[in-house]
């Protein structure tokens, strides 16, 4: 006689909140006629089937530029995203050079009077 598949333990996914968030969601989940744990099982299996969240994650647009600029889809100007990409590289080209290893140098640009040689 073959013997029975063993079962599969199930995984266990905790994470803490707020009581009154708690309590907030035990609300609205008893409203749709289910407990706030099924209501994170529906919001899981949802997760896998989209395969990542089943609702736009956007910040709200955020003024942080000079006036006139318009914000990303990041939510940041095109100003201050170019600060905080400057000062990423910044970063990482010091660790580099703290690394022991040698700073590249960056590739000259024609200048205009070379453009206008050719």
């Amino acid at each position: 006689m073959a013997t029975p598949p063993a079962r599969k333990t199930p995984a266990e996914i905790k994470f803490r909140v707020d009581p009154a968030e708690k309590a907030q969601a035990d609300r609205i989940a008893a409203s749709v006629g289910m407990d706030t744990n099924t209501a994170m099982k529906v919001m899981f299996k949802r997760f896998l089937a989209e395969r990542g969240f089943p609702f736009d994650m956007k910040a709200p647009a955020q003024d942080h530029g000079a006036p006139g600029e318009s914000a990303t889809p990041l939510g940041v100007s095109v100003t201050r995203l170019a600060q905080i990409s400057g000062a990423g590289f910044a970063d990482a080209a010091r660790a580099h050079e703290g690394a022991g290893r040698r700073q590249a140098q960056p590739a000259s640009l024609p200048t205009r009077r070379a453009a206008r040689r050719r």
